[in-house]
């Protein structure tokens, strides 16, 4: 099987795992501290475990485990939020994200009072950078869509704004996979006429030449030049 279907099949069952399998979670405190102030931010933990319902039963975050032993927390101060459609999922998606960190003394914070959490999954992120002003162009029609497929990645790429430097940017991902799409063309094709055998096997070494981790990393290059354009790319990686 060609590691692109293969990669797109590991996400579809990602997506329908269960809450404790998720990759870790968001939580948006508010901190009282010591002079009065009140700070709300979201903080980021890997790793889900039952262990973070028992804790916010209560609405409560014990102080020591908000700490981890550290001389400051780190928060960020907004949460993007990203609804998008894509062909393998009927039901509409959402992406969330964190932006805006700051930092708090823990030896001025009095307690900590949990507003909400958010599972989320490490093997889905933001692929390009964004703030909460993007929100507004965000929730604009999406006017073209592309997609990437690496060694270990896919990029789903959402075009909110068309322009020439886009264009030529999406360009330049569909030349750099082309190719490897002809030899998982050929790989099919083959496949299929002989079933296992030489011929597979020296098509199966071709791809493995190209699809590596320096072929995902010129892949994320490109898609980071479109963090200056008014683009949503979404990333899922395998481990």
């Amino acid at each position: 099987m060609p590691k692109a279907i293969l990669i797109i099949l590991v996400f579809i069952a990602a997506i329908k795992t269960v809450k404790a399998e998720y990759g870790g979670v968001y939580i948006k405190y508010e901190l009282s501290l010591e002079s009065g102030e009140k700070k709300i931010g979201f903080r980021e933990y890997s790793g889900y475990t039952e262990e973070f319902d028992t804790l916010i039963k209560d609405g409560f975050m014990p102080l020591s485990f908000l700490f981890d032993d550290q001389d400051s927390v780190r928060l960020y101060a907004d949460m993007i939020t990203y609804k998008y459609n894509w062909w393998y999922s009927e039901n509409p998606m959402m992406q969330r994200g964190v932006a805006k960190p700051f930092y708090v003394a823990t030896n001025q914070i009095v307690s900590a009072k949990v507003l909400k959490m958010n599972s989320f999954s490490y093997m889905m992120g933001f692929g390009t950078i964004h703030s909460l002003a993007d929100s507004v162009w965000m929730k604009t029609p999406v006017v073209d869509t592309a997609s990437a497929s690496g060694y270990l990645c896919y990029w789903q790429i959402f075009v909110h704004e068309h322009n020439p430097e886009v264009n030529a940017i999406i360009k330049r991902l569909i030349d750099i996979q082309w190719p490897l799409k002809a030899l998982e063309k050929e790989w099919r094709k083959v496949r299929k006429s002989q079933g296992f055998g030489y011929d597979l096997d020296r098509i199966n070494e071709k791809i493995d030449d190209i699809r590596n981790d320096d072929f995902d990393e010129k892949l994320s290059r490109i898609i980071g030049e479109l963090n200056d354009y008014k683009v949503v790319v979404i990333q899922e990686c395998s481990c």
